[in-house]
């Protein structure tokens, strides 16, 4: 026997071949007792003694679990064509069902073999199966190896071509247990056959690969021809994760039951499955518990019969959430697109489903009808109404005909008062609500409520509809139908925040209760229509209201809910206002706009004003006063519209409307009448009679906005006491005061104290003979101008400003000065102290300004500006040069000028005058300015200059930077390179001649001329063409040159034709191609210098010489293959040319030193032909023609 241990697979085949043997020995021991003597331990050795005990044993307990299913056969049920009955396939969905409930309860005693069947075939022992090893078994699936790992479970899949699931490792065969079977691993590109139906499952309970927990490498199978995944990884119960991302379905008609019973997976992506060709796909992922699902564009579900359960929503939280019926069927419409699914629990309110969140605290609803309040979500506990944030419609929805408490409860602690939202409501279907009574009561949070699109045709109750809703702002029920309401009782109680309604649609003609209908809210405004009628004079409005287009009067809260519908009070918006009266005079206060208006009678004092300290307005809250009658001010006017305290100032007030109807003729005191009144920005007292009053101190104090205050027709005449009476007025910027009577004023401290923005006063009428105090009376009041009349004397420390400026930038002293000179200047103190003595007499006094001078400083030569300081009223300067004026401009700022020249415009010698002005263009003062140079030197030497040249040469010392150019008294150019004390000027070599007088004068750099002009010494020509000549044809002119001449100017009949050539050592070359010329034509070369200029009187013309060349002692020798002969040495033969009895032959030949080679054929010239030749030079020129060549 084997030293090795039997395997557990070694030992199931032994069961199978002794449970074999008893079944075709008729019997169920014999055989294998039998054989098990056989296995009788007769070792020799300890080792294989105990071995041989061990296959015993096991054989002993083999023939006990053979023996029990055959002394009780009944256990075992399953039959042959019972196995081959759950193979049958089938495409009827029931059928199919069916099938799948028969294999879930099938015994357990699979095909493997019948034991009360004596016929019933052995099961076939795989034919590729080897046991290599005590613990791995091998073998191939279709092409593919595979390795199975007892010790771990491990079956690795080699690459290769599948074959069908009936030949898988664990199929019937039992190469390898399907139990043993802990993970498949897919180590190369294996290729699934076309028909994958079970192929990771089994057709027996056996063959399942129920302890599987993973497939790796699913990703290198190449499903691209399979057509059928029917039940392809059925009842794969162990694994958790399955990547089937890469499967290529394109050609898969069958995916039924293809995830069936894969109890462990909770998340799939098949987002790259193709389903374009997949007519089945009932029970594809049914008892599967997927809670996360992946889906492309190219899956589409068939029937919506995939066994998906629960409901279903995106991953990502946008859309809504959908039945699993739902889902399958209308995946690839409307927000169901490609993406990642998740499963949701869902319940149902009536036949709505819903769903909610408790990360968000979202309930969900869907589309359907819902049942009544009681079956809520949060009534039937189902969820906890405290956890509910927001509610949302995702469908249509109908609401029941008795929809009271719909969105509330009516038992206590069960209200949604943490929802802060519902959206969707337009979707709630409320056409046969009849009752509404308590719809959204104590919904506390919510903000903002949707319900103008309720259909209330046929609601009878709205009572408490939307009592505590406290947190909403506005409520559109512009739409509402309530033709067939009766009870409107508590509808909008609480509803605290809500400050407008628009009930103009509400037809209350069959309401009769309508108590506290708006008790607890704070409404401003009321838009009511002619259907709508109070009812009882129960609505619980409160303040006052009045029309907001301002016609008609206010009335009471009870008054208008009694008296709606008549008078007056007819379809409109109103608006609420608070209503009450001072003195006699009636006043209301709309808080919308902040409008107190107060109409015709007499005021009271101060005390009884509406803002005063009993409340009945709040000052602050005040923006606007009306006087809408005549209104009579009494007689002690103190803070009539002011307060006593900084609570009761209506400091907000921007406009008092109406005070031309404010009657003041009985008035004695208006001391702080307008005080502290800071928003206001006009105010206008023009028609006030102050001809009684006595007292105006601090009047209009503090009225910081005001802008313009006309007091010129103020009666003073009375009046004692003007201290602070304008103190503050920070903003009005003129005050005519000259009217003012002051002969019996007394104090006038601080009377112009802070009025900032007045640059004049004029207070020539004033008489202060019986003013005891004038402390601080301008203070902090900087005027420019004062006039004084001859009855004004200061009396203690006014603290006058220093003057302002009357223009800006005016220089001023600080001193005080009569407007037209006839005084000197004062400082504010002495000017006070002093006035109405010497020459401080009556009249208008302003800012006394400083002597204007210019103070420029020297100038020189390249300077950009001229600067200096200045004096006085000065702003703008001009330039002139020589007597020309050059420009206006300058910069005139704090004392210090600067005025822009540019550098150079300005020379050593020039007569420049700088003139300032001032803001009128007013010459203040004049400066000569010299101008003065720092550079020195000249030109010392210049060197003869030859005519035609293009450079003038010399010597210069000092800071020379460019000279000028002098021929014949004309300036002909400026320039030069001046370096390291030589120099170079260019000229134009046509410009200095013969007999002509020139000078060069040196310059610096800002044209200030240095030293005295220099002479030019004109000498001979600069060269001269001599000789000039062209033979023939030639591409050059030749010829020769004296002097310096570098370039050739080619003329013909007076036309520049080309420039160039080489000239060197008194010879020159002129390259002229293939240039054309006539006998008549005229050729005329001229020399130019190193920059290209003619030579003046250089010019030439050029011959054209005949060329010609001697030619001697042609021979030939028949038979050879050279003619040869000799040419003058003189002459340039360049070829020849050879004709035989006149015609020619060829062209060529050698010639060098007077000799003459010519190569004929040997056979081309006979003893009888006439032989000639011409000769030509390398232009093409023909030297000599016919010459003859003597044949022998």
């Amino acid at each position: 026997m084997s030293k090795k241990k039997l395997t557990a697979k070694r030992k199931k085949q032994l069961l199978t071949m002794f449970a074999v043997a008893g079944v075709m020995g008729n019997t169920g021991i014999a055989p294998t007792m039998a054989l098990a003597d056989t296995l009788t331990p007769t070792a020799e050795t300890a080792t294989e003694q105990t071995q041989a005990n061990e296959a015993k044993e096991v054989i002993d307990q083999t023939i006990q679990n053979v023996t029990d299913p055959l002394v009780n056969p009944t256990d075992s049920t399953t039959t042959a064509s019972d196995s081959l009955a759950t193979t049958d396939e089938t495409t009827d969905d029931t059928q199919d069902q069916a099938t799948e409930q028969e294999q879930a309860t099938a015994p357990t005693a699979e095909s493997e073999g019948d034991a009360t069947n004596p016929t019933a075939e052995a099961p076939k022992v795989a034919k590729k199966a080897n046991v290599v090893a005590a613990s791995e078994i091998t073998g191939t699936w279709g092409t593919s190896p595979y390795t199975f790992d007892e010790n771990t479970g491990v079956l690795t899949i080699g690459a290769g071509e599948l074959s069908g699931y009936t030949e898988s490792p664990w199929s019937e065969n039992k190469n390898v247990d399907a139990e043993a079977i802990k993970k498949i691993v897919l180590s190369g590109k294996v290729v699934a056959p076309k028909n994958s139906r079970l192929l990771f499952s089994g057709n027996t309970p056996a063959e399942k690969l129920t302890n599987v927990t993973e497939i790796e490498g699913l990703s290198q199978l190449d499903t691209s021809n399979v057509t059928d995944m029917w039940k392809m990884f059925k009842d794969m119960s162990s694994i958790t994760s399955l990547d089937v991302s890469g499967f290529d379905t394109s050609n898969v008609t069958d995916m039924r039951s293809m995830f069936y019973g894969m109890s462990s997976v909770t998340s799939l992506d098949v987002s790259n499955f193709d389903t374009s060709k997949v007519t089945f796909m009932s029970y594809m992922f049914a008892d599967a518990p997927l809670k996360k699902l992946t889906l492309g564009d190219t899956f589409k579900f068939v029937e919506a019969n995939a066994s998906l359960t629960s409901a279903w929503k995106r991953e990502d939280g946008k859309g809504t959430f959908y039945s699993a019926e739902d889902f399958m069927k209308n995946y690839g419409t409307g927000d169901l697109t490609a993406g990642t699914y998740v499963s949701v629990e869902t319940d149902t309110w009536g036949t709505s489903p819903y769903m909610f969140d408790k990360d968000t605290g979202t309930l969900t609803i869907g589309a359907g009808e819902l049942s009544g309040y009681k079956e809520s979500p949060w009534s039937s506990n189902k969820v906890d109404n405290k956890a509910i944030k927001k509610i949302v419609l995702a469908g249509k929805v109908v609401a029941p005909e008795n929809s009271n408490y719909l969105f509330s409860t009516s038992t206590v602690g069960k209200d949604l008062t943490n929802v802060t939202e519902i959206e969707g409501l337009s979707q709630l279907d409320t056409s046969n609500v009849t009752d509404m009574s308590y719809m959204f009561f104590g919904m506390s949070s919510v903000t903002s409520l949707d319900v103008s699109s309720f259909d209330t045709s046929n609601v009878t109750t709205m009572s408490y509809m939307f009592y505590g809703m406290s947190s909403v702002t506005g409520l559109d029920v512009s739409n509402f139908d309530t033709s067939n309401v009766t009870t409107m009782g508590y509808m909008f109680k609480g509803m605290g925040s809500v400050t407008s309604l628009d009930l103009s649609n509400f037809d209350t003609s069959n309401v009769t209760d309508m108590t506290d209908m708006f008790f607890g809210t704070s409404l401003k405004k009321l838009i009511l229509g002619d259907t709508f009628k109070f009812v009882a004079g129960k609505g619980a409005l409160t303040s006052a209201w009045k029309r907001e287009d301002g016609k008609g009067k206010a009335y009471t809260a009870a008054d208008f809910m009694k008296n709606y519908g008549t008078g007056d009070l007819t379809a409109g918006t109103y608006v609420s206002v608070e209503i009450g009266t001072w003195g006699t005079s009636p006043y209301n206060f709309d808080e919308t706009t902040g409008t107190l208006t107060i109409e015709a009678g007499e005021l009271s004092g101060f005390v009884e004003s509406p803002w005063s300290e009993n409340k009945k307005v709040d000052a602050t809250a005040i923006k606007k006063i009306v006087l809408s009658g005549k209104v009579v001010a009494p007689e002690n006017s103190f803070l009539l519209f002011s307060g006593n305290t900084s609570a009761d100032k209506p400091t907000n007030v921007t406009e008092i409307e109406g005070l031309s109807q404010l009657d003041t003729s009985n008035v004695t005191d208006m001391s702080k009448m307008f005080k502290g009144m800071s928003s206001i920005t006009s105010l206008d007292v023009s028609g006030f009679d102050t001809s009684k009053v006595t007292n105006m101190q601090h009047m209009f104090s503090g009225m910081s906005s005001v802008t313009s205050l006309d007091v010129s027709g103020f009666d003073t005449s009375n009046v004692t006491d003007m201290a602070n009476m304008f103190r503050g007025m920070s903003s009005v910027t003129s005050l005519d005061v000259s009217g003012f009577d002051t002969s019996n004023v007394t104090t006038m401290e601080n009377m112009f104290y802070n009025i900032s923005s007045v640059t004049s006063l004029d207070l020539s009428v004033f008489d202060t003979s019986n003013v005891t105090t004038m402390q601080d009376m301008f203070k902090d009041t900087p005027l420019a101008k004062l006039t004084l009349g001859d009855h004004f004397k200061a009396v203690g420390d006014t603290k006058l400003s220093a003057p302002k400026a009357l223009n800006e930038g005016d220089q001023l002293t600080g001193n005080w000065i009569r407007e037209d000179g006839q005084s000197k200047g004062y400082s504010p103190a002495d000017f006070m102290t002093n006035y109405g003595t010497g020459d401080l007499t009556a009249g208008t006094y302003v800012a006394e300004l400083v002597k204007s001078e210019l103070k420029p400083q020297e100038y020189h030569v390249g300077d950009v500006n001229i600067t200096g300081t200045y004096t006085g009223d000065m702003s703008l300067g001009r330039l002139t040069v020589n007597g020309k004026v050059v420009s206006w401009g300058g910069s005139f700022k704090d004392g210090q000028f600067s005025y822009y020249v540019g550098v150079g415009k300005l020379k050593v010698g020039d007569k420049v005058v700088l003139d300032g002005y001032n803001k009128e263009k007013e010459l203040i003062d004049s400066k000569e300015i010299e101008v003065i140079s720092e550079s020195s030197g000249s030109i010392d030497q210049v060197d003869t200059y030859k005519l035609g040249d293009s450079t003038i040469t010399g010597t210069y010392t000092g800071d020379i930077h460019k000279g000028k150019l002098v021929v014949n008294g004309e300036v002909i150019s400026w320039g030069g390179t001046y370096k390291d004390g030589k120099f170079s000027y260019y000229v134009n070599s046509q410009i200095i001649k013969a007999g002509d007088q020139a000078t060069i004068q040196g310059y610096d750099k800002f044209d200030t001329p240095l030293g005295d002009p220099q002479p030019v010494t004109i000498g001979e020509q600069l060269g001269q063409l001599t000789e000039a000549h062209r033979v023939g044809s030639s591409t050059v002119i030749e010829g020769n040159y004296t002097g310096d001449v570098y370039q050739g100017i080619l003329l013909v009949n007076g036309e520049k034709v080309s420039q160039g050539g080489s000239f060197k050592d008194g010879k020159f070359s002129y390259y002229v191609g293939n240039l054309k010329v006539s006998e008549d034509d005229q050729v005329v070369l001229m020399g130019a210098n190193n920059r290209g200029q003619q030579i003046p009187g250089s010019e030439i013309d050029v011959t054209i010489q005949t060329p010609t060349a001697e030619i001697n002692e042609l021979t030939y020798k028949i038979g050879t293959q050279t003619i040869k002969g000799a040419y003058g040495s003189d002459t340039q033969v360049h070829q020849g040319h050879l004709f035989v009895n006149g015609k020619l032959i060829s062209k060529g030949g050698s010639f060098k030193d007077g000799a003459i080679s010519y190569y004929v054929k040997p056979d081309l010239i006979k003893a009888d032909d006439q032989v000639t030749m011409n000769f030509y030079d390398g232009s093409g020129n023909l030297l000599a023609e016919n010459q003859t060549v003597s044949v022998n």
